[in-house]
């Protein structure tokens, strides 16, 4: 076989090598998933419920969505590395009607297919159910609706393996 002009042979890497190169290329793509956990704030003060989600830039839709809880907290497992675009939205924890039915049949499909999603989610990185907090006043605090697109919200982060922490300030 002859590349570039030059002459290559198989013979020119002993078996053992071959076996290293085989590994080391193995390897490439299976860097370990990233536990992530934070605070969700929102000018300053802990934001009390809501769900806060994590969209894969690289994984096609690949979603991975939390619970908010009481003190802002949030977590999150075995999340792929790489970089990913971030949703807050607090409606689901609106306990009062909405004067728009359409809007409040929107946000009950989207809270539906989130909660579904989580559900999914936590189960295929076998984790069990998260407890879901029913809605009260003190927990809902209204937010910019921008926060509920991952193209207008404007939050990123590099998800890398192992555990990690990182606060998501909504201005």
């Amino acid at each position: 076989m002859s590349l570039n002009g030059s002459q290559f042979s198989m013979r020119a890497f002993p078996p053992r090598w071959s076996l290293i190169v085989c590994l080391l290329l193995g390897t490439v793509g299976c860097a370990s998933k990233g536990n992530i956990s934070g605070k969700v704030l929102y000018r300053g003060k802990p934001l009390p419920g809501g769900t806060v989600t994590f969209f894969s830039v690289e994984g096609k839709g690949a979603a991975f969505p939390s619970p908010i809880q009481g003190d802002g907290s949030y977590s999150l497992r075995q999340v792929p590395p790489g970089e990913v675009k971030i949703t807050v939205e607090t409606e689901s924890r609106n306990p009062a009607p909405q004067k728009n039915p359409q809007a409040a049949a929107k946000a009950r499909t989207y809270m539906e297919m989130m909660q579904k999603k989580m559900k999914e989610e936590m189960a295929a990185r076998g984790q069990g159910p998260t407890p879901m907090q029913l809605p009260s006043k003190e927990q809902y605090v209204p937010i910019p609706a921008s926060y509920k697109d991952p193209e207008q919200s404007g939050l990123t982060y590099t998800v890398t393996g192992g555990t990690q922490t990182h606060d998501i300030e909504l201005k």
